[in-house]
C-alpha cells in the first residue's frame, strides 16, 4: 500500500486520485491518501510573495512528511515546486499535463466582445498570481485587476455574488484545475447554483500569444525519498517522456533566472506540429528587477533542440545578444544611419548589405501590350510584394493615379486593388496610391494571399505582378489555373554581394554568441554559401518574413525566431 501525501483542497485531492487511478492502472498498486496542511493552506489575506518567500510555500510541510517516513508519495503542481532539490527528496515522475493555459470565467453579461479579454474595459479582474497581474497590464492595460484567495470553487462564488462598487468582472485560474473539478463535479458550490440557473457562467481558455502560462503548469509531479528505491521505479512507469521533456524547457528558464513560482514569468512549451522542432512563448514582466530589458516583453522562439531552446531563451533574456542583420544595400545603409535613434549607446547591433536591387528596363511595348490587356476587364489586382518595388514605382510615377493611367486603368475599371503580403508593404502601397483597397495576407506569405485571390480569379478580373524577375513563382502559377488574366512585369532583379572575409571570421571565431538576421531568402542562400550557417550550434538563425522562413526549412534549417512582418525597426526594437 503506498501513502500518498496531499493538501485537502479540492484540487489537490482530485489530482492525488488521478494519481492513485495511475498507480493502478500502469503499475497493479492500491494506495492511500494522507491530507497534510501546508503553511500556504492557512493564510486567508490577499498577497504577493517574492521569490525567496514563495519557495515551499505549498509544499514544505509535504515534503517533510516524506522525510520522516510517514508518506511514500507526494503529489504536486508542478509549477509549485522550487527550482532547487530538497535534500534527500526526487522528483521521480511527470505522470500528465492537462489543459496548461489560464482560463477567463466569467458571467456572459459581463461579456462584450468574442475575443480577449472579454469583458469590458472598465472590468476588474481577479487573480493574486504576479504574472497574470503583469500581463493583463501587458495585453489589456485598460482593464483594472484585485486579490483574490481561497480556492476554486471559492473564487469562482466570490466573483459570481460580487456587485456594485466591488463587482469583479473576471477571474483568471488555471484551466488544470477546472477541468479536474469539473470531472469531480466539485467545480461549483452549492450556495450558487441557484443563482446560475439564471446566469450563465463562461470559461474562455486564454492563448498563449495573450497569457503566456507558468513554467510546468498543468503538470503532475510525484516526489519520493531518493533512497527508496522501491517506489522510484514504480513511480517510472507513471512518467510521461513528452511531458518531462516539455516541462525541463520550461523550467529551465525558470531555473536560470533564479525565480519562484511568483516571479512575473511565462514559459510555454510545444512539440512544433509538422516539423521536428519545438516551440515556446516566453513573458517576463518589467517587475522582474533583473529584467535586462527593464520592460514587459512577449516572444516566441523555436529551436528543434529542446535543451538548445530553453539555453537560448535563457541567454536572450540575460544579457544583450551580438546582432548582425543582412539585407538589401539601400535598406541597410538606412538602418545603419537610423541605429544610435532606434537603440542609443548600442553597439551590439550590425547591418551588412547582402543583396542590391538593380531595376530592370521597362520597354514602352511592355506597359502597352499590359495596357492592352488590362482593357477588357471589370476589375484589377495589383500584386506587389516588397517594398523595393513600391520604391521603383515611386521613382517612375509620382503617385499612383500617374501609375493607373500608364497601364490604362480608367473610370471604366469598376475595381482597381492592390494585394501584398505584409504590412511594412501595404504601408508603402499607401503612400504611393492613397484611398485604394488593399489586401494582405493573413499570415505573411503569399500563400496566405491565395485563397482571397482566387475568390476573385475569374474572367473579368486581371492579376498584374509587379515584381523581382528572381523572385517567386507560387502564387503567380497557382492562379493561372483560373480563368481569370494573369499578367507578369519583373520590375527590378536582385544581386548577391559578397560578405567580407573579415566579416565571416569575425561570427565565425568570436567566442559569443552571434545571432544573424536574414532579411530575404536571398540573403539566406547568401549566408549559407559564405558558411556561416554551417554550425548550428553556435549560430541563431533570425528570420524577416515568413517567406523567408519558409525558404529556410526548406534549406534544412531551422530558424529561432521570425518576425511575421519586414520591418528591420520593429524587429530590433522588439528583441532589445
Amino acid at each position: 500500500m503506498i501513502r500518498i501525501a496531499t493538501r485537502g483542497s479540492h484540487l489537490a485531492l482530485a489530482q492525488a486520485r488521478a494519481v492513485q487511478s495511475l498507480l493502478k492502472q500502469k503499475a497493479g498498486l492500491e494506495s492511500e491518501l494522507k491530507i497534510i496542511k501546508t503553511r500556504g493552506d492557512q493564510i486567508e489575506t490577499p498577497l504577493h510573495l517574492s521569490s525567496n518567500e514563495a519557495k515551499g510555500f505549498f509544499t514544505k510541510e509535504i515534503e517533510e512528511a516524506l522525510i520522516a517516513g510517514e508518506a511514500d508519495v507526494a503529489v504536486h503542481s508542478y509549477k509549485d515546486l522550487p527550482t532547487s532539490d530538497v535534500p534527500g527528496l526526487i522528483i521521480a515522475a511527470l505522470p500528465e499535463r492537462i489543459s496548461p493555459l489560464d482560463t477567463m470565467v466569467f458571467l456572459k453579461k459581463h461579456q462584450v466582445k468574442d475575443s480577449f479579454p472579454w469583458i469590458g474595459e472598465d472590468g476588474f479582474v481577479a487573480t493574486s498570481s504576479l504574472r497574470r497581474v503583469s500581463q493583463l497590464r501587458f495585453r489589456a492595460h485598460y482593464l483594472k485587476t484585485c486579490d483574490i484567495r481561497g480556492n476554486v470553487p471559492t473564487r469562482i462564488r466570490k466573483m459570481v455574488t460580487s456587485e456594485g462598487e466591488n463587482a469583479i468582472n473576471g477571474i483568471l485560474l488555471s484551466g488544470a484545475g477546472i477541468e479536474r473539478l469539473s470531472a469531480t463535479g466539485e467545480l461549483i458550490e452549492d450556495s450558487i447554483r441557484d443563482q446560475l440557473e439564471s446566469e450563465q457562467l463562461v470559461f474562455e481558455s486564454v492563448q498563449p500569444y495573450h497569457m503566456v502560462p507558468a513554467p510546468a503548469q498543468g503538470t503532475l509531479a510525484l516526489q519520493c525519498r531518493k533512497d527508496d528505491e522501491p517506489t522510484i521505479d514504480t513511480l517510472k512507469k507513471l512518467n510521461d517522456p513528452e511531458v518531462s521533456l516539455l516541462s525541463n524547457i520550461e523550467r529551465t528558464v525558470l531555473a536560470g533566472l533564479e525565480g519562484g513560482c511568483n516571479l512575473p514569468l511565462g514559459v510555454f512549451a510545444q512539440r512544433v506540429s509538422g516539423l521536428d522542432a519545438y516551440g515556446a512563448h516566453v513573458y517576463l514582466g518589467e517587475e522582474f528587477q533583473s529584467n535586462r530589458r527593464q520592460r514587459s516583453h512577449y516572444a516566441y522562439r523555436e529551436d528543434s533542440d529542446p535543451e538548445r531552446l530553453a539555453g537560448r531563451i535563457l541567454e536572450e533574456l540575460l544579457s544583450p545578444p551580438r546582432l548582425y542583420i543582412f539585407g538589401k544595400q539601400q535598406r541597410m545603409e538606412e538602418l545603419e544611419e537610423r541605429l544610435p535613434e532606434i537603440l542609443p549607446d548600442n553597439e551590439s547591433v550590425k547591418p551588412f548589405p547582402a543583396i542590391r536591387v538593380v531595376p530592370e528596363d521597362i520597354s514602352p511595348g511592355q506597359w502597352k501590350e499590359v495596357s492592352e490587356n488590362l482593357a477588357p476587364m471589370k476589375r484589377v489586382v495589383i500584386c506587389v510584394f516588397s517594398t523595393s518595388t513600391v520604391d521603383i514605382l515611386r521613382s517612375k510615377f509620382s503617385d499612383g493615379d500617374t501609375l493607373k493611367q500608364r497601364l490604362g486603368l480608367t473610370g471604366k475599371h469598376m475595381d482597381v486593388r492592390w494585394a501584398t503580403t505584409g504590412e511594412t508593404t501595404a504601408n508603402e502601397i499607401q503612400r504611393l496610391d492613397q484611398g485604394e483597397d488593399i489586401l494582405i495576407s493573413e499570415d505573411g506569405t503569399s500563400a496566405g494571399l491565395e485563397l482571397e485571390l482566387q475568390s476573385l480569379n475569374n474572367k473579368d478580373t486581371g492579376f498584374l505582378f509587379l515584381v523581382a524577375r528572381d523572385g517567386r513563382k507560387e502564387l503567380i502559377q497557382a492562379l493561372r489555373s483560373g480563368p481569370g488574366t494573369i499578367l507578369e512585369i519583373p520590375v527590378y532583379r536582385t544581386e548577391v554581394m559578397p560578405l567580407p572575409r573579415d566579416l565571416i571570421n569575425e561570427i565565425l571565431q568570436n567566442e559569443e554568441s552571434a545571432y544573424l538576421l536574414a532579411g530575404s531568402p536571398l540573403c539566406l542562400k547568401n549566408l549559407k554559401d559564405s558558411g556561416l550557417l554551417e554550425d548550428p550550434q553556435g549560430i541563431r538563425l533570425l528570420c524577416l518574413g515568413r517567406t523567408t522562413c519558409e525558404t529556410a526549412r526548406q534549406m534544412g534549417l531551422h530558424p529561432y525566431a521570425v518576425a511575421p512582418d519586414p520591418d528591420y525597426e520593429r524587429f530590433i526594437r522588439e528583441f532589445y
